[in-house]
């Protein structure tokens, strides 16, 4: 009873300490791996001028700041995004980019709640209308959703907004 086969005994502890390792790491690399965001874009036509009726123009005329503007063809697209990761980020900056000949001339945005906030870099006016929005969503917790409202306006010759990129 005195004689213990050390041998195995050696190599149980080796081989559980080095299994250990590989479960850690492994669980350390499914932590780390890049987080996925949810995000929801759907198009609203409010007013679309179609080429092919004639004799028949609309437009549509918003005032901002005391100036009037008018557009034929505007859209509201609404964004939502998600955080559907397992972590929690102080602030998620992404950007919203829409196509060539699309401009946003005004942006809605909204958060959960009063704690949370969604900022632009740069905010879109029909004087100064941008076709790239930067933005800043602060906190992005698991599970937060910010939604916002993109008014745009496209060029004449298109039936629909192109594809947005997130």
């Amino acid at each position: 009873m005195n004689e213990v086969a050390w041998i195995p005994v050696i190599i149980a502890a080796l081989s559980g300490g080095a299994v250990g390792a590989v479960i850690t790491a492994v669980v350390a690399s499914y932590k780390a791996r890049r987080q996925s965001v949810g995000r929801r874009v759907s198009v609203v036509p409010i007013l679309r001028t179609d080429a092919d009726v004639t004799g028949l123009r609309a437009e549509l005329a918003v005032t901002h700041e005391e100036t009037t503007y008018t557009f034929g063809n505007l859209f509201v697209v609404e964004v939502l995004v998600v955080n559907k990761g397992n972590r929690d980020f102080d602030q998620f900056a992404f950007g919203i980019t829409l196509g060539a000949e699309d401009r946003c001339i005004f942006l809605e945005s909204s958060a959960c709640d009063r704690y949370h906030e969604l900022t632009p870099k740069n905010v879109p006016t029909p004087n100064s209308p941008v076709q790239e929005l930067d933005l800043v969503a602060k906190p992005f917790n698991r599970g937060d959703v910010y939604t916002m409202r993109l008014f745009l306006v496209i060029s004449p010759d298109q039936l629909a907004p192109a594809e947005i990129e997130l």
